[in-house]
């Protein structure tokens, strides 16, 4: 082999896909009132899209009127888009 390139094999036999195939697909108020039971903070339909976004997750397409451009975006809350992706985790999106 090249310098610097090496092989890895693994072994999935006994790996159970089912347990890990998602059979629902969990809406903003679902991830809201898990995140709310279990870590007692709230988190905003922001954050979670944030983090769908930095996971690779397809967001849905805001329809409703236009930002006016005069408003700054807000800040990143980097721990609460933490607690979204332990969300999402929990719901098998991840």
């Amino acid at each position: 082999m090249p310098d610097g390139l090496f092989c890895v094999v693994v072994a999935i036999d006994d790996h159970d896909t089912e347990a890990r195939r998602q059979t629902h697909k969990a809406t903003y108020a679902e991830i809201r009132a898990w995140i709310e039971k279990i870590y007692i903070q709230t988190v905003t339909n922001l954050d979670i899209s944030r983090a769908k976004q930095s996971c690779g997750l397809q967001t849905t397409k805001y329809k409703g009127r236009q930002a006016s451009g005069k408003y700054a975006d807000p800040r990143r809350r980097l721990d609460k888009e933490a607690l979204v992706i332990q969300a999402l985790r929990h719901f098998g999106l991840l």
